[in-house]
C-alpha cells in the first residue's frame, strides 16, 4: 500500500525495539532469579540492576549488527562477577531469546508482508532466456515478484490482455520495436 511507504523503516525499527526489549526481559528475568547474587563482594539495589539490564539491551542493540546479539549475556555477567559463572542458565536464557525472536520476526514479517505487498509484475521475453533477469529480481522479494512471463512471439495484442492484471512490466531481450511499442502502450 502506497499510503505507508514512507512508513517502512519506521515499522522496522519499532519492531526491532520490541525485539530487543523482549531479549531484554527474558535476560533481566535470568538475571534477578539466578546471577544477581553471584556479584563479587559488590551487591547492586533496584537501579543497578536496572543499569545492568540497559548496559545489555544497549550491548545488544549494538553488537546485534556486528557480532551476532544473543552471545553477549555471559560476557557481561562474568564481568560483573569478576570471573566465569555457570552458563547453563544463559543457555536456557538463549533458547528462550532464540524462541522468542523466531516467534516475534515470523509475525513481524507477516504483518509487514501483508502491509507492504511485493509489485506484481509480468517478464516480457524474447528469443533469449531470462534467467540472470528472473534472479536478479528474486533477491529483492520484498519488492517485487513475478507473477507471470509470456514471450513476445504470442503477439501484441495478447502482451497487451496479460498487462492489464499487472503492477508493471519488466522487459527482457526483445527488439527495439517491440519494446517501443510496449513502452508507447504503457
Amino acid at each position: 500500500m502506497k499510503k505507508y511507504d514512507p512508513y517502512k523503516r519506521l515499522i522496522l525499527f519499532i519492531a526491532s525495539f520490541i525485539n530487543i526489549l523482549l531479549l531484554c526481559l527474558l535476560f533481566a528475568a535470568g538475571w534477578y532469579r539466578y546471577y544477581a547474587g553471584t556479584m563479587y563482594v559488590i551487591t547492586f539495589y533496584r537501579r543497578g540492576h536496572y543499569v545492568v539490564i540497559a548496559l545489555y539491551g544497549r550491548m545488544l542493540l549494538f553488537f546485534s549488527n556486528m557480532y551476532g546479539s544473543l552471545k553477549i549475556g555471559h560476557f557481561i555477567i562474568s564481568l560483573l562477577a569478576f570471573g566465569f559463572v555457570n552458563p547453563f542458565v544463559l543457555c536456557l536464557i538463549m533458547a528462550a531469546e532464540m524462541v522468542v525472536t523466531t516467534i516475534w520476526n515470523s509475525l513481524v514479517i507477516y504483518f509487514y508482508n501483508s502491509i507492504f505487498q511485493p509489485w506484481k509484475l509480468l517478464l516480457i521475453y524474447g528469443e533469449r532466456s531470462a534467467k540472470d533477469l528472473i534472479y536478479k529480481v528474486e533477491t529483492r522479494r520484498d519488492k517485487y515478484a513475478i507473477y507471470d512471463s509470456i514471450n513476445i512471439a504470442e503477439g501484441m495484442e495478447a502482451i497487451k490482455q496479460k498487462m492489464q492484471d499487472f503492477h508493471a512490466v519488466i522487459i527482457g531481450d526483445i527488439t527495439a520495436e517491440c519494446r517501443n511499442d510496449l513502452l508507447k502502450y504503457c
